[in-house]
């Protein structure tokens, strides 16, 4: 098992999702890298159990993720893709435009 911890900005709101009969949300983090002296986003794909989060996850929002961390590759039309996923043990929102008396806050 690999884990990981990230901060990052929401690249789309968040949406429920089906996956193998079980209803999940799924969400975009992108983590900004510097390599030389161009920055680069890293898109990785969160999955989530707690629905009671989907509304506040919304484009643009700052999160903190922690979770087990998986790579895949696959090719097409002889390009090589890799996509990082995440299945989110632990989710804070970290921006501050939101209410903190809704805010739900801590492990998920």
């Amino acid at each position: 098992m690999v884990k990981i911890q990230i901060i990052g900005r929401l690249g789309k709101d968040a949406e429920k999702v089906t996956i193998n009969g079980k209803e999940t949300i799924r969400f975009f983090v992108g983590v900004d890298q510097k390599i030389g002296t161009e920055k680069q986003t890293r898109w990785l794909l969160c999955y989530t159990g707690n629905e009671k989060i989907l509304p506040y996850l919304t484009k643009g929002k700052l999160v903190y993720v922690d979770g087990n961390h998986r790579i895949t590759t696959n090719t097409k039309d002889g390009k090589t893709y890799v996509n990082e996923y995440v299945n989110a043990s632990e989710l804070q929102l970290l921006s501050k435009d939101e209410p903190k008396d809704d805010l739900p806050i801590g492990a998920i």
